[in-house]
């Protein structure tokens, strides 16, 4: 996870709702160039969307990341549920999707970058702390020193109390990826709470709510 994190050039954006045609054109071209790193077969569904967001926080002023924005389902349902005076941020490392959800997100600040340096990120946008994170990476897919990297990273720029919110597929939980994600993330976090499986997405998928991270953070391991 070396790419360029150079940021997007921000232009304005006025649509409000995307025809669910143009997120699986966006989906489906972004599969074709990296089918490594796109782990689902379809856009995630507004049902998965609403619970993702269930945690960010509905009042005073927060910024929330969303990492791996895709073709912005979850980001539409984080920007409805932060006020307008909060902040949402997006970071995704493909090129055309962070385009497409720049194009089709308002008030939202598209990052065209690596969730592996999220913190240097968020400094060039004067961040340091946050009050949520909303992931929707393929964790089962990456190597154990990226789900590392990511997720120290992500533990490094929770505020206090904040919430770190994924999901993975109901299926694919045995599989050797998503265990050793899971392994990971109980080193991160203190907290980690599996949620009940939302049927109404393709595949169906279950999320992990976590909190407190763990003091000191993962270790990165070769591989």
């Amino acid at each position: 996870m070396t790419k360029s994190a150079t940021p997007a050039k921000k232009t304005p954006a006025t649509d409000t709702t995307v025809p669910r045609s143009r997120d699986w054109a966006r989906f489906f071209a972004a599969a074709l160039r990296h089918p490594g790193l796109v782990g689902a077969i379809a856009p995630s569904s507004q049902a998965l969307a609403r619970r993702m967001s269930a945690h960010v926080p509905t009042s005073g002023n927060p910024t929330v990341v969303e990492i791996g924005a895709g073709t912005g389902v979850f980001t539409r349902e984080l920007r409805s549920r932060v006020p307008s005076w909060g902040r949402v941020i997006a970071v995704e490392r493909d090129a055309g999707l962070a385009a497409h959800v720049e194009a089709t997100c308002p008030g939202v600040d598209v990052v065209y970058g690596d969730a592996a340096r999220l913190r240097e990120l968020l400094a060039c946008r004067d961040v340091s702390t946050v009050d949520a994170v909303v992931c929707g990476l393929p964790w089962s897919l990456l190597p154990e020193a990226d789900q590392r990297a990511v997720l120290g990273e992500v533990a490094g720029v929770l505020a206090e109390g904040a919430s770190f919110t994924t999901f993975a597929y109901a299926h694919a939980t045995a599989i050797a990826g998503a265990r050793r994600f899971r392994a990971v993330l109980g080193e991160t976090f203190a907290q980690v709470r599996a949620e009940p499986v939302v049927w109404r997405n393709v595949p169906p998928a279950l999320t992990y709510v976590a909190r407190e991270p763990v003091a000191g953070g993962p270790v990165a391991t070769a591989g």
